[in-house]
């Protein structure tokens, strides 16, 4: 049924410091920016007379998207700022690094404000042992998160 994952779509308030956010702290490429104002789309989304602005980010070296849309008209509301990493829904986006004190080093040299220092899963997990990961969020208050496959 499915052939590959495509992509992941962020809403956000402000498409430009979005980009520069994505592109200039986490070192996305930018591929596309473009308008939506269709019918269908309009239809598709639920959304009468939607008019989008949106970009298109690539992780470089790899084929995984950002879609960043700003809803011009047919916004919809903020992210709360009492969110919890255990709320219902999609939760956050994962970004793999291959070494995760630099990149944590290179982001807080950058602004970015992490919940904590990276951490690491005990030893002893039957599963996930050795993984390391930390979480921050987005201009717009989006969870994201930084992680290291052990090894």
């Amino acid at each position: 049924m499915f052939s590959g994952w495509h992509h992941v779509n962020l809403i956000t308030s402000d498409l430009e410091r979005s980009v520069e956010f994505y592109t200039g702290i986490l070192g996305l490429k930018l591929t596309m920016q473009t308008k939506i104002e269709d019918s269908d789309f309009n239809r598709a989304v639920g959304i009468p007379d939607a008019k989008v602005r949106a970009a298109f980010l690539e992780v470089p070296g790899t084929p995984t998207i950002l879609e960043i849309f700003q809803y011009v008209t047919g916004s919809g509301k903020p992210i709360p700022k009492d969110q919890l990493a255990s709320d219902v829904g999609f939760q956050h986006i994962c970004f793999q690094v291959d070494d995760i004190d630099k990149a944590h080093a290179e982001l807080q040299a950058k602004g970015v404000e992490f919940f904590t220092s990276p951490a690491t899963i005990a030893k002893d997990h039957p599963d996930i042992a050795g993984v390391r990961f930390c979480y921050f969020t987005d201009p717009d208050g989006a969870i994201v998160e930084i992680l290291q496959p052990p090894g």
